[in-house]
C-alpha cells in the first residue's frame, strides 16, 4: 500500500528545493543552504536548471565585486529568483536580494527605481526611497512566510502595526482631513485581527502573511503621502506640489454654464478625490456612494415630472382642435409641456445609465478608484469631461422644471387662437 504520493505523475522531484503551499494557495520553493525563493516550478528539472544556472551567475559576480573591494551588504539576506517568458518566447531571468537587518531590497547589479515609484513625482531622497523598499520588504514576507530555519520574521512587527493603526484611527477620529488609509471601523477591526494573531505564534504563516500584508500597505501609505520628508501631506485634500493646479479651460467654462454650473461643484469634488493623484478608499467610496444616490434622487424627481407632463398633455383642452375640420395646432402649453417631457426622459435615461456605470465602483478599492480616475484624466482637460457627464441629469431636470414653469404661464393661450405672434413670443421665451 502506498502512503507517500508524489506531487504529480510527471515530476515526483524537485531537487534539493523544499516546496511550501503558501497561505493563499499559490506553490513556491525555497532552498535552505543558499537562501534562495522562487515562484518557478522546481519540479520541472529544465526550470530547476535554470534557476540554479542564475544563482550560480550571481554568486560569481558576488565573489568579483568583493574581489574588487565591494563588500556585501548583510550576511541575513534572502535571494528571490525567478524566469519570465516574455511573448517572443524568450526567457528573462529576474532577482532582488532582501536585507533583513535594515529591511529593505538591493541588487548586484544597476536597477532603475522609476518602475517602482508607482508614478509619484517629487521623489529623490535616499530616505524616501528607503520607504518605498521598506514597503516591498514587507510585500516579500507576506509572498514567502515560510523558509530555511534561521530566518526569523521581526518581532516587533505585530507591535508596530497595531501603533500605526491605533495612532490612524485617533487622526481619523480627531481630524476630517486625516491621510489616514483606512476608516476607523476598518482600523478597529484590524487592530481586534492582530491582537489574535498575536496568539498564533511568531512562526505561523498565516499570522507572518497577515502583519506582513497589512505593514506593507502602512509603510508604502507613509511613502506616498511624504512621511518623514520636508513638505509631507497632512490633509487629504490638499496638494503637496506647488505647481500641481489645474485651470479650468474655456471650453469647460462654456459647458460649466450651459449646465448650470453642476460641473464646476464636480471638478471641485474630484480634486479633492484626486489630489496629487491618490486615492483614499473611504474618501472615494463616499463621493460615489454621495454621486449614485444624488442621482437616484434625480431619476426619482424627473419620473415624478414625467407622468405630470403625460397627464398634462391628456387633459381635454391643452391640444385645439379647430372647428372647421382643419390641422391641429399646438399651443404653447403644449408644445412647453412636449418639451419638458423631452428633458424628463433624458435625465431619466443619463441618470439610469451612471447609476448604472457607478454603482459597484462604492465598493470598489483604491487600486481599481486609482485606474478609474487615471483613466478619465485627460492631458489638457484633466477631469473636466468627467465633471461635466456626471452634470447631464441635473443639468436636464433643470431644464424639464424650466419648461414645466414655462408651461403654466402659458396656459391662457390654450383657450385662444393660435397665431404668429404666440409663436414668436413663445419662441423668444425659450430662448
Amino acid at each position: 500500500m502506498e502512503v507517500d504520493l508524489p506531487h504529480s505523475h510527471l515530476f515526483d522531484n524537485s531537487g534539493d528545493w523544499i516546496p511550501i503551499t503558501h497561505p493563499g494557495g499559490a506553490l513556491y520553493f525555497y532552498h535552505e543552504r543558499m537562501r534562495i525563493f522562487t515562484d518557478v516550478y522546481m519540479y520541472d528539472p529544465i526550470l530547476r536548471r535554470e534557476v540554479e544556472k542564475s544563482a550560480e551567475m550571481l554568486e560569481t559576480k558576488r565573489s568579483t565585486l568583493e574581489k574588487s573591494g565591494i563588500p556585501f551588504p548583510t550576511t541575513n539576506y534572502d535571494l528571490v529568483l525567478d524566469i519570465v517568458e516574455t511573448e517572443d518566447k524568450v526567457a528573462i531571468r529576474q532577482y532582488y536580494y532582501v536585507d533583513h537587518n535594515n529591511r529593505t531590497l538591493f541588487w548586484l547589479d544597476d536597477y532603475e527605481m522609476k518602475p517602482l515609484m508607482d508614478g509619484i513625482l517629487g521623489v529623490k531622497e535616499p530616505g524616501h526611497i528607503k520607504r518605498r523598499l521598506e514597503s516591498l520588504y514587507w510585500v516579500h514576507w507576506s509572498q514567502y512566510p515560510t523558509g530555511y530555519k534561521e530566518r526569523n520574521f521581526p518581532n516587533d512587527a505585530s507591535d508596530e502595526l497595531q501603533g500605526v493603526l491605533l495612532s490612524s484611527s485617533i487622526d481619523s477620529l480627531t481630524c476630517n482631513v486625516s491621510t489616514a488609509p483606512y476608516s476607523v471601523a476598518d482600523m478597529q477591526t484590524m487592530c481586534d485581527i492582530i491582537n489574535k494573531v498575536k496568539n498564533l505564534g511568531p512562526e505561523n504563516s498565516h499570522a507572518i502573511c497577515s502583519v506582513a500584508r497589512l505593514l506593507s500597505i502602512c509603510v508604502y501609505w507613509r511613502f506616498v503621502h511624504f512621511h518623514g520628508q520636508k513638505t509631507s501631506r497632512q490633509n487629504r485634500y490638499k496638494s503637496i506640489y506647488h505647481d500641481s493646479g489645474h485651470k479650468r479651460t474655456i471650453p469647460f467654462r462654456l459647458v460649466s454654464v450651459i449646465l448650470f454650473f453642476s460641473p464646476d461643484a464636480h471638478l471641485r469634488e474630484l480634486k479633492k478625490v484626486w489630489a496629487d493623484e491618490s486615492i483614499f478608499e473611504g474618501v472615494w467610496r463616499d463621493f460615489m456612494q454621495k454621486l449614485v444616490s444624488e442621482w437616484t434622487d434625480f431619476v426619482l424627481y424627473s419620473t415624478v415630472m414625467l407622468t405630470a407632463n403625460v397627464t398634462f398633455l391628456a387633459v381635454q383642452g391643452v391640444i385645439v382642435i379647430p372647428s372647421d375640420g382643419g390641422w391641429i395646432k399646438a399651443s404653447p402649453a403644449q408644445i412647453a409641456s412636449t418639451i419638458s417631457l423631452v428633458y424628463s426622459i433624458g435625465s431619466i435615461i443619463t441618470g439610469l445609465l451612471l447609476i448604472r456605470r457607478h454603482r459597484a465602483m462604492v465598493a470598489q478599492d483604491a487600486r481599481t478608484a486609482y485606474g478609474y480616475l487615471n483613466k478619465m484624466t485627460k492631458p489638457f482637460f484633466y477631469l473636466e469631461p468627467l465633471a461635466a457627464i456626471f452634470s447631464f441629469t441635473y443639468a436636464l431636470l433643470m431644464c424639464d422644471n424650466g419648461y414645466s414653469g414655462l408651461r403654466g404661464s402659458c396656459l391662457w393661450d390654450c383657450r385662444h387662437p393660435h397665431n404668429l405672434v404666440h409663436r414668436k413670443f413663445l419662441g423668444l421665451r425659450y430662448c
